[in-house]
């Protein structure tokens, strides 16, 4: 990995998906703490030590920059939803209503940001991120 580029990933996957959102829940976390482990599935790591701190779990390969973004965005809806103390635990009937939500918040995100910036990047993510807002939208707007 590039020193320091995954850090620049997940910062700008959380200013595209916070900025000018209004945090008002009493129990939003006091720090994120984000690991990557090289495998498993990305998730929130319900720790049960009784700390303020959320824990983002994600698995990437090699400045796989895209899947980082779309991972972090994913996971910080959950804690944005509160489902990351060791109580939460979504389930249905609601959990397809935060999974909604958090994949909302993960293209956001990676809509916002400008990934044509990216100097590790051989073509633009943008143009397919794009598309995807588009079907999904859509979608939306089909099902109304």
């Amino acid at each position: 990995m590039l020193e320091g580029a995954a850090v620049q990933v997940v910062k700008r996957m959380w200013h595209a998906c916070l900025d000018g959102v209004r945090l008002v829940s009493d129990r939003q976390p006091t720090q994120l703490r984000v690991d990557e482990h090289t495998s498993g599935t990305p998730a929130i790591w319900l720790h049960p030590d009784g700390s303020s701190m959320a824990w983002i779990i994600v698995d990437i390969g090699e400045r796989d920059w895209s899947k980082l973004a779309y991972q972090f965005g994913h996971e910080c809806g959950h804690v944005f939803a509160n489902s990351w103390q060791p109580d939460a635990k979504p389930a249905p009937p609601c959990q397809w209503l935060e999974e909604a939500m958090v994949e909302a918040f993960s293209l956001r995100g990676r809509q916002i940001t400008d990934w044509t910036q990216s100097r590790d990047s051989k073509r633009s993510q943008k143009p397919a991120i794009q598309r995807v807002v588009k079907q999904v939208l859509g979608r939306q707007v089909a099902l109304h």
